[in-house]
Protein backbone atom coordinates (compact mmCIF):
# COMPACT_ATOMS: atom_id res chain seq x y z
CA UNK A 1 0.00 0.00 0.00
CA UNK A 2 1.02 3.66 -1.37
CA UNK A 3 1.88 6.04 1.86
CA UNK A 4 -0.84 7.91 2.82
CA UNK A 5 -1.87 11.40 1.86
CA UNK A 6 -2.73 12.66 5.67
CA UNK A 7 -1.20 11.54 9.15
CA UNK A 8 -2.71 12.69 12.27
CA UNK A 9 -0.99 11.53 15.49
CA UNK A 10 -1.49 12.37 18.62
CA UNK A 11 -4.04 15.11 17.64
CA UNK A 12 -6.08 17.16 20.89
CA UNK A 13 -7.71 20.15 21.42
CA UNK A 14 -8.61 21.69 24.80
CA UNK A 15 -11.29 24.83 25.07
CA UNK A 16 -11.58 26.58 27.70
CA UNK A 17 -14.96 27.47 29.22
CA UNK A 18 -16.20 29.93 31.79
CA UNK A 19 -16.34 28.13 34.91
CA UNK A 20 -19.28 27.83 37.25
CA UNK A 21 -17.88 28.35 40.34
CA UNK A 22 -15.75 31.52 39.72
CA UNK A 23 -16.68 34.55 38.20
CA UNK A 24 -13.70 35.03 36.15
CA UNK A 25 -12.26 31.74 36.32
CA UNK A 26 -12.26 29.40 33.43
CA UNK A 27 -12.11 25.16 32.99
CA UNK A 28 -10.79 22.88 30.41
CA UNK A 29 -13.00 21.23 27.90
CA UNK A 30 -11.21 18.42 26.35
CA UNK A 31 -12.80 18.59 23.30
CA UNK A 32 -10.65 16.16 21.27
CA UNK A 33 -7.97 13.87 22.92
CA UNK A 34 -5.12 11.80 21.39
CA UNK A 35 -6.37 11.31 18.01
CA UNK A 36 -4.48 9.37 15.54
CA UNK A 37 -5.09 7.50 12.27
CA UNK A 38 -4.11 7.52 8.43
CA UNK A 39 -6.14 8.19 5.44
CA UNK A 40 -5.00 6.96 2.30
CA UNK A 41 -5.30 8.76 -1.55
CA UNK A 42 -9.02 7.45 -2.82
CA UNK A 43 -10.22 6.38 0.75
CA UNK A 44 -12.87 7.47 2.64
CA UNK A 45 -12.66 7.28 6.47
CA UNK A 46 -15.37 7.70 8.44
CA UNK A 47 -16.32 9.10 11.88
CA UNK A 48 -18.88 7.84 13.92
CA UNK A 49 -20.30 8.79 17.23
CA UNK A 50 -22.86 10.49 19.07
CA UNK A 51 -23.53 14.08 19.10
CA UNK A 52 -20.78 16.09 21.42
CA UNK A 53 -18.27 13.26 20.61
CA UNK A 54 -15.68 15.72 18.79
CA UNK A 55 -16.30 14.93 15.49
CA UNK A 56 -17.01 17.86 14.20
CA UNK A 57 -13.94 19.62 16.60
CA UNK A 58 -11.63 16.81 14.29
CA UNK A 59 -12.48 17.64 10.99
CA UNK A 60 -11.71 21.38 11.94
CA UNK A 61 -8.60 20.48 13.74
CA UNK A 62 -7.12 18.51 10.50
CA UNK A 63 -7.97 21.37 7.86
CA UNK A 64 -6.37 23.98 10.89
CA UNK A 65 -9.61 25.90 10.83
CA UNK A 66 -9.39 25.86 14.60
CA UNK A 67 -5.73 25.57 15.72
CA UNK A 68 -4.96 21.68 18.07
CA UNK A 69 -3.86 22.05 21.60
CA UNK A 70 -1.43 19.65 20.31
CA UNK A 71 -0.33 16.88 17.80
CA UNK A 72 1.07 16.57 14.70
CA UNK A 73 -1.16 16.87 11.03
CA UNK A 74 1.07 15.58 8.32
CA UNK A 75 -0.79 16.46 4.34
CA UNK A 76 1.83 15.03 1.18
CA UNK A 77 4.44 15.06 3.69
CA UNK A 78 4.08 18.62 4.98
CA UNK A 79 3.74 19.07 8.64
CA UNK A 80 0.79 21.63 8.54
CA UNK A 81 1.23 23.08 11.95
CA UNK A 82 4.65 24.16 11.09
CA UNK A 83 3.34 26.09 7.81
CA UNK A 84 3.32 30.03 8.26
CA UNK A 85 0.09 31.97 7.20
CA UNK A 86 1.08 32.29 3.57
CA UNK A 87 1.75 28.62 3.23
CA UNK A 88 -1.14 27.73 5.03
CA UNK A 89 -3.24 29.54 2.22
CA UNK A 90 -1.28 27.99 -0.83
CA UNK A 91 -1.99 24.28 1.15
CA UNK A 92 -5.53 25.30 1.62
CA UNK A 93 -5.32 24.40 -2.81
CA UNK A 94 -5.52 20.47 -1.55
CA UNK A 95 -7.47 20.52 1.65
CA UNK A 96 -11.47 21.28 1.25
CA UNK A 97 -14.64 20.84 3.20
CA UNK A 98 -18.26 20.37 2.95
CA UNK A 99 -20.76 21.48 5.39
CA UNK A 100 -23.75 20.30 7.11
CA UNK A 101 -26.50 22.86 6.00
CA UNK A 102 -25.84 23.26 2.24
CA UNK A 103 -28.41 26.64 2.70
CA UNK A 104 -26.08 28.00 5.42
CA UNK A 105 -22.55 27.94 3.88
CA UNK A 106 -23.61 29.83 0.79
CA UNK A 107 -24.13 33.31 0.71
CA UNK A 108 -27.26 34.07 -0.25
CA UNK A 109 -26.74 37.18 -2.06
CA UNK A 110 -24.25 35.55 -4.35
CA UNK A 111 -25.19 33.22 -7.46
CA UNK A 112 -24.22 29.71 -7.32
CA UNK A 113 -21.34 30.10 -10.01
CA UNK A 114 -19.45 33.12 -8.25
CA UNK A 115 -19.65 31.15 -5.05
CA UNK A 116 -18.00 28.19 -6.57
CA UNK A 117 -14.95 30.02 -8.90
CA UNK A 118 -14.06 32.51 -6.36
CA UNK A 119 -12.67 29.72 -4.57
CA UNK A 120 -10.25 30.03 -7.88
CA UNK A 121 -9.46 33.44 -6.96
CA UNK A 122 -8.57 32.83 -3.72
CA UNK A 123 -5.87 30.60 -5.30
CA UNK A 124 -4.67 32.82 -7.61
CA UNK A 125 -6.63 32.34 -11.04
CA UNK A 126 -6.57 35.85 -11.98
CA UNK A 127 -8.57 35.61 -15.32
CA UNK A 128 -12.71 35.44 -15.02
CA UNK A 129 -13.32 33.92 -18.19
CA UNK A 130 -10.96 30.54 -16.91
CA UNK A 131 -12.80 30.78 -13.81
CA UNK A 132 -15.76 30.04 -15.26
CA UNK A 133 -15.23 27.68 -17.70
CA UNK A 134 -13.41 25.75 -14.69
CA UNK A 135 -16.72 26.56 -12.55
CA UNK A 136 -19.07 25.36 -14.82
CA UNK A 137 -17.22 21.95 -15.75
CA UNK A 138 -17.17 21.16 -12.32
CA UNK A 139 -20.73 21.96 -11.94
CA UNK A 140 -21.30 19.28 -14.88
CA UNK A 141 -19.20 17.06 -12.48
CA UNK A 142 -21.59 16.99 -9.79
CA UNK A 143 -24.83 16.46 -11.95
CA UNK A 144 -25.73 20.33 -12.80
CA UNK A 145 -25.81 22.29 -15.45
CA UNK A 146 -23.65 25.17 -16.57
CA UNK A 147 -27.09 27.27 -16.96
CA UNK A 148 -27.62 27.14 -13.15
CA UNK A 149 -24.24 29.33 -13.16
CA UNK A 150 -25.95 32.39 -12.47
CA UNK A 151 -28.97 31.38 -10.02
CA UNK A 152 -29.13 32.17 -6.41
CA UNK A 153 -29.08 29.67 -3.95
CA UNK A 154 -32.73 30.13 -2.84
CA UNK A 155 -33.56 29.46 -6.30
CA UNK A 156 -32.42 25.78 -5.65
CA UNK A 157 -33.34 22.79 -3.78
CA UNK A 158 -31.50 21.54 -0.91
CA UNK A 159 -29.40 18.60 -2.51
CA UNK A 160 -28.87 20.64 -5.33
CA UNK A 161 -27.19 23.54 -3.04
CA UNK A 162 -24.95 20.72 -1.57
CA UNK A 163 -23.98 19.62 -4.47
CA UNK A 164 -22.78 23.26 -5.21
CA UNK A 165 -21.26 22.80 -1.45
CA UNK A 166 -19.24 19.59 -3.34
CA UNK A 167 -18.38 21.54 -6.60
CA UNK A 168 -16.94 24.30 -4.53
CA UNK A 169 -14.88 22.00 -2.61
CA UNK A 170 -13.66 20.10 -5.73
CA UNK A 171 -12.92 22.77 -8.46
CA UNK A 172 -9.32 23.31 -6.55
CA UNK A 173 -8.18 19.88 -7.24
CA UNK A 174 -8.00 19.00 -3.87
CA UNK A 175 -6.59 15.52 -2.24
CA UNK A 176 -8.35 15.84 0.93
CA UNK A 177 -11.83 16.80 1.91
CA UNK A 178 -13.66 16.89 4.94
CA UNK A 179 -17.28 16.16 4.76
CA UNK A 180 -19.11 17.10 8.02
CA UNK A 181 -22.67 15.52 7.91
CA UNK A 182 -22.95 16.51 4.31
CA UNK A 183 -26.45 14.21 4.15
CA UNK A 184 -27.86 14.81 7.28
CA UNK A 185 -29.97 17.97 6.41
CA UNK A 186 -31.33 16.37 3.12
CA UNK A 187 -34.57 14.10 2.93
CA UNK A 188 -33.97 10.09 2.33
CA UNK A 189 -33.87 10.06 -1.50
CA UNK A 190 -31.95 13.46 -2.30
CA UNK A 191 -29.32 11.46 0.58
CA UNK A 192 -29.39 8.33 -1.81
CA UNK A 193 -28.15 10.47 -4.87
CA UNK A 194 -25.43 12.66 -2.94
CA UNK A 195 -23.85 9.35 -1.47
CA UNK A 196 -23.74 8.20 -5.00
CA UNK A 197 -22.39 11.69 -6.34
CA UNK A 198 -19.65 11.25 -3.53
CA UNK A 199 -19.07 7.84 -4.54
CA UNK A 200 -18.40 8.19 -8.40
CA UNK A 201 -16.26 11.34 -7.55
CA UNK A 202 -13.84 9.34 -4.87
CA UNK A 203 -13.66 6.15 -7.29
CA UNK A 204 -12.56 8.75 -10.35
CA UNK A 205 -10.88 11.19 -8.61
CA UNK A 206 -9.07 9.38 -6.30
CA UNK A 207 -9.72 12.11 -2.97
CA UNK A 208 -9.46 10.82 0.52
CA UNK A 209 -12.68 11.79 1.80
CA UNK A 210 -13.11 11.87 6.01
CA UNK A 211 -16.84 11.41 6.40
CA UNK A 212 -18.44 12.60 9.82
CA UNK A 213 -21.75 11.72 10.26
CA UNK A 214 -23.82 10.32 13.53
CA UNK A 215 -25.51 7.88 10.97
CA UNK A 216 -24.09 4.34 10.65
CA UNK A 217 -26.28 3.44 7.81
CA UNK A 218 -25.01 6.27 5.75
CA UNK A 219 -21.56 5.26 7.05
CA UNK A 220 -21.94 1.72 6.44
CA UNK A 221 -22.24 2.60 2.92
CA UNK A 222 -19.87 5.29 1.84
CA UNK A 223 -16.67 4.55 4.09
CA UNK A 224 -14.00 2.28 3.72
CA UNK A 225 -12.81 2.14 7.39
CA UNK A 226 -14.36 3.53 10.31
CA UNK A 227 -12.83 5.63 13.31
CA UNK A 228 -15.40 5.64 16.30
CA UNK A 229 -14.79 8.73 19.07
CA UNK A 230 -16.29 8.88 22.07
CA UNK A 231 -15.93 11.98 24.39
CA UNK A 232 -12.94 12.90 22.33
CA UNK A 233 -11.24 9.69 22.03
CA UNK A 234 -10.83 6.94 19.86
CA UNK A 235 -12.45 4.12 20.69
CA UNK A 236 -12.12 1.57 17.99
CA UNK A 237 -11.01 1.67 14.40
CA UNK A 238 -10.91 -1.20 12.04
CA UNK A 239 -12.41 -1.61 7.98
CA UNK A 240 -16.07 -1.44 7.81
CA UNK A 241 -17.27 -4.88 6.82
CA UNK A 242 -15.49 -6.43 9.93
CA UNK A 243 -16.31 -3.49 12.75
CA UNK A 244 -20.37 -3.70 11.51
CA UNK A 245 -19.95 -7.87 11.48
CA UNK A 246 -18.25 -8.48 14.75
CA UNK A 247 -17.51 -4.92 16.51
CA UNK A 248 -15.24 -5.09 19.77
CA UNK A 249 -15.48 -2.59 22.28
CA UNK A 250 -19.05 -1.68 24.06
CA UNK A 251 -19.61 1.34 22.51
CA UNK A 252 -19.13 0.14 19.19
CA UNK A 253 -21.74 -2.53 19.96
CA UNK A 254 -24.17 0.05 21.72
CA UNK A 255 -24.01 2.22 18.84
CA UNK A 256 -24.74 -0.71 16.18
CA UNK A 257 -27.48 -1.96 18.59
CA UNK A 258 -29.46 1.58 18.43
CA UNK A 259 -29.77 1.50 15.18
CA UNK A 260 -33.45 1.93 13.81
CA UNK A 261 -34.89 -1.30 12.37
CA UNK A 262 -35.85 -0.65 8.90
CA UNK A 263 -37.59 -4.59 9.10
CA UNK A 264 -41.46 -4.36 9.93
CA UNK A 265 -42.37 -4.92 13.45
CA UNK A 266 -38.70 -5.27 14.46
CA UNK A 267 -37.33 -2.89 17.16
CA UNK A 268 -33.88 -1.85 17.24
CA UNK A 269 -33.00 -1.94 20.85
CA UNK A 270 -31.23 -4.98 22.29
CA UNK A 271 -29.75 -5.67 25.47
CA UNK A 272 -26.37 -4.39 23.91
CA UNK A 273 -28.60 -1.32 23.17
CA UNK A 274 -26.47 2.39 24.42
CA UNK A 275 -28.25 3.51 28.22
CA UNK A 276 -27.68 6.22 29.99
CA UNK A 277 -26.30 9.56 29.04
CA UNK A 278 -23.11 11.18 27.75
CA UNK A 279 -20.93 12.54 30.62
CA UNK A 280 -20.07 16.11 31.05
CA UNK A 281 -16.94 17.15 29.18
CA UNK A 282 -15.76 19.27 32.17
CA UNK A 283 -16.23 16.31 34.83
CA UNK A 284 -15.38 12.83 32.75
CA UNK A 285 -15.32 9.73 35.05
CA UNK A 286 -11.39 8.61 35.92
CA UNK A 287 -10.41 5.65 33.95
CA UNK A 288 -12.43 5.35 30.39
CA UNK A 289 -14.74 7.84 29.64
CA UNK A 290 -17.23 5.14 28.61
CA UNK A 291 -16.77 3.38 32.07
CA UNK A 292 -20.16 5.12 33.27
CA UNK A 293 -22.92 3.22 30.59
CA UNK A 294 -20.97 0.03 29.91
CA UNK A 295 -22.28 -3.10 31.36
CA UNK A 296 -19.16 -4.39 31.58
CA UNK A 297 -16.74 -2.47 33.24
CA UNK A 298 -14.32 -3.45 36.08
CA UNK A 299 -12.25 -1.94 38.43
CA UNK A 300 -9.22 -1.26 35.93
CA UNK A 301 -11.66 0.97 34.13
CA UNK A 302 -12.54 2.70 36.80
CA UNK A 303 -8.71 3.27 37.59
CA UNK A 304 -6.87 3.34 34.20
CA UNK A 305 -7.18 4.91 31.02
CA UNK A 306 -7.27 2.58 28.03
CA UNK A 307 -4.33 2.36 25.40
CA UNK A 308 -5.54 2.16 21.59
CA UNK A 309 -3.55 -0.88 20.29
CA UNK A 310 -3.97 -3.38 17.53
CA UNK A 311 -6.06 -6.21 18.03
CA UNK A 312 -6.19 -6.83 14.07
CA UNK A 313 -5.31 -5.92 10.64
CA UNK A 314 -5.91 -2.72 10.39
CA UNK A 315 -7.83 -2.81 13.82
CA UNK A 316 -7.19 -0.97 16.98
CA UNK A 317 -9.41 -0.75 20.01
CA UNK A 318 -8.85 1.18 23.17
CA UNK A 319 -10.91 -1.33 25.93
CA UNK A 320 -9.31 -3.24 29.36
CA UNK A 321 -11.96 -6.23 28.64
CA UNK A 322 -12.71 -6.59 25.02
CA UNK A 323 -10.57 -9.48 24.88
Amino acid sequence: MTDPILKVRDLSKVFQIRSKTSLFGTQPLHAVSNVSFDLHSGEVLGIVGESGCGKSTLGRLVLRLIEPASGEITLMGRDLRALSKPDLRAARTYMQMVFQDPNGSLNPAMSIGNSIADTLRFHGVTSEQERRARAEEVLTTVGLEPVHYDRLPHHMSGGQNQRVGIARALIANPKLVVMDEAVSALDVSVQAQILKLIEDIQRELKIGIIFISHDLSVVHRIADRVVVLYMGRVMETAPVEAMFAAPKHPYTQGLLASRPSIEPGETAATDEALSGDLPSPLDLPSGCPFVSRCKSATDVCRRDMPVLRTVGENWQLACHNAD
